[in-house]
This record gives structure tokens, sequence and C-alpha cells, in this order.
């Protein structure tokens, strides 16, 4: 293998791996843990184990003039459900302290708990004109005011016969929660905007760690439609956005929990940082100043549930944005193509691995017309591969002269050699909507096929004692039947003309980029490279039946030999793009030898 050959494999190594690690995990994921701490034990159960504010003395009492009468209490949490979440209010403060996702678990079967007291945390602050100037309503103790189990109003009844007000109103189903907050009657005492700062540590809930960190970020909309995030990959991060913000969303691989409103607040921080205990996700911050008057008509939602684009697009604007589809080329492939395709076949199969496999039949057959163009780009190639041997015997190293030679062959018989090219660079973007598809679909979270406990994450037959380096500490089943069959498929595609004088050998493409793959996809979600796999077996199907039953090498020679006849007497021209090749050719001869001059001329 020569230098040209060695750049070029690398550079296609570091392509693949740069695309992986921008989408993918960025380590094995720990393995379950055995034991449980007691703060894990609490955040999972969403038994409160927060410290209680500090009980304020006589005379602090005395400086919070018109709200010292809301400052004596005690908390309790009222609780809201509906068909889908469940929520707790705590009364010191007014707020929620506690979201449950009835309908999904954790990995390990447990309660799926987005919010509670041990990871999350909310308040209002207001600056006051008062002794005690700053005061949070986490200070303040709500009385209910009324109660059902999807509603409920609370009430802070203050001095001079004002109140604070807060409500929540859920629907009968559905993952949003209506919130209002009334400070009319503290208006007066303000001397600026409330403040609303939202706490929150995302904690483990699917097994892959590395894809869940990796997949986690704080987004935001703002009023001129731009949807933002915090860097996912970085370890800490702060901004101030620079327009105000519509809703902003602390989510994880699947799951959100957003804050929501119908007119605006700015932002004044918006803070991530990585987490790196076996429970740790990320933690993030948010901290927003809405003026009062604000306040009337903001229609605030929270939302607590799955990243789901179907659900998450009727929430508000944007906010199906929280479901990542990949990069502007190929996300409306995945909007447009894909997922609507996925939705129809839902509704009729229930098991999500015939699902990708039946995913898998469809599109190749609407890709087949480029197959077949593909494999009668090939068969003409081998038709060739005569002519073409004996240019290889003829001109020995010299590539430049070859090159000529071949471009002049391919005018003579017709034949374009990178007509076969162009259906594999049409299939690219569906490749890769695809890589970005599968990891972000949550209906794959837990879906069970043959042998694979949840098609959302790796599987795996062994597990190693060690790591290595770009592939795990793991060996996935799945992952090394689609590079055999890879393999295989290349082997059977692949073109006869291609030699070592070519800029990557052949046999370097055959097995190398399979092996790269293998690395590459040994741990991503192994709904993937059940997809790729399976493509990979019906494409060898359709080599084969093309080759046997559809394309006739004999009729394809003749064919050949009557266009070379036809060249002969002048009946063809030469195409564009031919007379271009030659040129650049010529050209590039040229320059070779003048280069060769000017060496002799040196020595």
């Amino acid at each position: 293998m020569d230098r040209n050959q060695i750049t070029g494999l690398v550079l296609m190594f570091l392509l693949l791996v740069g695309y992986a690690v921008w989408f993918a995990p960025e380590g094995t994921p720990e393995k379950k843990p055995e034991t449980t701490t007691k703060t894990q034990a609490a955040t999972q159960s969403g038994v409160s184990t927060a410290k209680a504010l500090p009980v304020l003395d006589s005379a602090a009492l005395q400086k919070a003039g018109d709200f010292a009468s809301a400052m004596r209490g005690t908390a309790q949490e009222i609780a809201l459900e509906n068909a889908d979440v469940k929520l707790k209010v705590n009364t010191q403060g007014g707020l929620i302290a506690y979201a449950e996702l009835k309908n999904y678990k954790r990995f390990d079967q447990k309660p799926l708990i987005l919010v509670n007291p041990t990871s999350s945390q909310m308040n209002w602050t207001l600056e006051t004109n008062t002794g005690l100037g700053k005061i949070n309503l986490n200070q303040l103790f709500f009385t209910v005011k009324s109660s059902s189990p999807k509603e409920l109003i609370l009430t802070a009844n203050l001095g001079n016969n004002q109140s604070i007000e807060q409500s929540y109103k859920l629907k009968d189903t559905g993952f949003d929660v209506a919130y209002n907050i009334n400070l009319d009657a503290v208006k007066a005492l303000l001397t600026q905007a409330p403040v609303f700062t939202w706490q929150d540590r995302l904690v483990r809930n699917d097994f892959d760690v590395a894809q869940s960190r990796q997949h986690s970020a704080l987004n935001y909309f703002d009023v001129e439609e731009n949807f933002e995030q915090l860097d996912p990959t970085s370890d800490s991060e702060e901004e101030k956005p620079e327009f105000a913000l519509k809703w902003f969303a602390m989510k994880d691989r699947f799951f959100n929990a957003a804050f929501i409103t119908e007119k605006k607040m700015q932002a004044n921080l918006l803070t991530a940082k990585a987490e790196t205990d076996a429970e740790g996700i990320k933690s993030f911050a948010a901290s927003v100043q809405i003026p009062v008057d604000d306040l009337v008509g903001a229609n605030f939602k929270f939302y607590f549930g799955p990243n789901d684009y179907d659900i998450n697009q009727g929430i508000t604007a944007g906010f199906e944005k929280n479901v990542y589809l990949g990069w502007a080329v190929v996300a409306p492939i995945n909007r447009l193509i894909i997922m609507p395709l996925f939705n129809l076949l839902e509704k009729g199969v229930t098991n999500y691995g015939w699902l990708i496999i039946i995913l898998v039949v469809i599109v190749r057959i609407c890709m087949l017309p480029l197959s077949y163009k593909q494999f009668q780009s090939a068969a003409y190639m081998k038709a060739l591969a005569p002519e073409l041997e004996e240019l290889r015997k003829k001109h020995g190293d010299d590539a430049a002269k070859l090159q000529q030679d071949q471009m002049k062959l391919y005018s003579q018989f017709g034949v374009n050699p990178l007509s076969g090219c162009l259906p594999m660079l049409l299939q690219m973007p569906i490749f890769f909507a695809l890589f970005s598809f599968f990891p972000s679909a949550i209906q794959f979270r837990g879906a069970e096929f043959a042998w694979i406990d949840d098609l959302s994450t790796y599987e795996s037959i062994i597990n190693l004692p060690f790591n290595i380096p770009f592939y795990g500490q793991h060996v996935s089943l799945l992952t090394l039947l689609m590079t055999g069959s890879q393999i295989w498929l290349s082997t059977m595609t692949a073109q006869p003309n291609m030699s070592a004088n070519q800029p990557i050998n052949p046999k370097v493409m055959m097995y190398g980029f399979p092996l790269i793959f293998m690395f590459v996809l040994n741990s991503f979600p192994s709904a993937l490279s059940l997809y790729y796999c399976i493509s990979n077996l019906i494409s060898i199907a359709q080599s084969i039946i093309i080759r046997n039953f559809i394309v006739d090498e004999k009729k394809i020679r003749q064919k050949l030999e009557a266009n070379s006849e036809k060249f002969s007497k002048g009946e063809v021209k030469k195409s564009k793009f031919q007379e271009r090749m030659e040129q650049a050719l010529r050209m590039q001869d040229a320059m070779q030898q003048e280069q060769r001059k000017n060496i002799k001329k040196r020595t």
C-alpha cells in the first residue's frame, strides 16, 4: 500500500469517526449499578430530602412587611394527575416539586421521574421595597383555594387583604400543564421585574449513559423563531441569549422538562454542566425575567414528557425541534419521508424489529432503479475488463498515460465510468437521515426483537474485561453480522477494472470500509445496525437476481461493440464530460512532464 492509499484510507476513517463522534456516544456506557445510594434511592422514589428554608426570627419577619403573614405555615404536597403524568405541588412556594411519567419506566423498570426535590428546584424571586429586599416565593406558604385531581389554585395571604395566586390545570391526557401566577396585588411593592429560576440535575433514565449525555442539552426558542442550544459536547457552558425567549427545555435523549410562555421572557443566564457519577447525566439552570404586566395573559405551560415529534409539535411553536432529525440537508428527508412512512407502518406492525425490516424492504424497493443503474454500470465495466487489463500491461506505472487511454476507451465504447457512483451518492442522504433518526426515535426505547432486549441501545453477546479504543468494552453480534454482510456485498459488486494504480486499493475499500463501520456502530443503537444488516442482505439478493436473470453480459458486450463501431465511423460525438476529463488529463500529463524536466535540470 503506497502513501496515497494510506492517506485516502485515513481521510475516510476520520470522516466517519468525526460524524460518529458528533452524533454518537463518547464511550461505553457504565454497567447497571447493583447498589443504590440513599440519595439515588430518594431521587428514584421522589421522596423529598431537600433542606427546609431557615425559619425567620421576629426581627426578620418585621422587615418582611406585608409578606410576613405568609411566612408562617406548614408545607404539604398537593397531587395533580391525568392519564399521562403525576405531579405534586409544594404549598411552600406553590411550585411543582415532583413530576412522574406514568406510562414510561426507567431502564431498571422503576418509576420514571423527571422532577423531584433532590434533583430540581424552581423559584420566583421578587425584589421588593421591604426591609428584606429580596423575597423568594419559597419563603411563602400557600393555602389551597380550590382543588381537584386535575386543577389546583393556591393563595398566599399577605397583609392588607392582599394575596399572591398560582394556578395549575391538566387536561385529561397530555404532558403539559397550564400555569399562571398573579402578582398584581404586590405590584407596588416590587422594584424590578420578577425572576423565575429553575435548576435541574438530569438523572439516569436509560441504560446507555454515554448516549444520554451525548443527546442531553438545554434548548431554547426565541421570539425571532431561532432554535438554539447550549453545546451538548461541552463539559461546562453558560450563555445569555440576545433575544427574549418563548420557551426553554432541559432535555436528555428521550425526555424533557420545559417552561413555556405565550408572550416572552428575557433570559438572564442559561447554564449547563456535565455530570460524571453513575446516576448523573447533566445539570442545567435557567434564570428568566418577566415584567409583572407580562404575567397577565402569559398563559405559561410546564411540559414534562417524551421527545416525541408528533407530541412536541402540538405543544408550542418550534417545540418539535427538541427531537433531533439531523443536519439541515437530511432533516427534511426524515420529516417528510422516513417519519410518515414509519408512522404508517406503526399502525399495523406492533413489533419494532419487524417494522424496521419492512421499512428496509420499502426503501430498497423505492431505490431499486438506482441499484439497477449501479449494477448495470458494474456490468459494463466488467465487459471492458480485457481491454482495461491490456492498457495496464502497456503503461505499467505510468498512471497519467493509463488514465488518458482509459478515457479514450470509455469514449470509444460509450461507457461513463462514473455512472455507478451517481446512484451511490443519491443514496447517501437517506443513509445520513437514518443515522440521525434511529438514535432519536423514542419508539425503539425498550423494544425487544429476537435476542435484542432494547433496540434503542447496543446489544452485547460478550462483555470484555478491557476497553478497545473506538470500539468499546463489548462485542455486538448484530454489528458483526452487518460487517460480514457488507464485506460479502462489496466482493459481489467490486468492479474488475480497479487496480493498484487507483488512489485507494480496491481491497482496502472492500475490507477496510466495513471494518471502520464495525468500530463506529458497535456502540450505536441496535435498531440502526439491524437496518443496515437487513439492507445489505437485500442488496445481496438484488445483486444475485439482477446478475443472473436481468443483466445479460453477452448482450452488453454486443452493445459495447456496436458503440465502438459507431465511434470509429464518427457517428458518435464525445460528451462534454468526456471532453473535459480528457482535457484535464492532458493538462495533468503536461504538468508531470514539466516536473520531470525540472528535476533533470537540477540533477
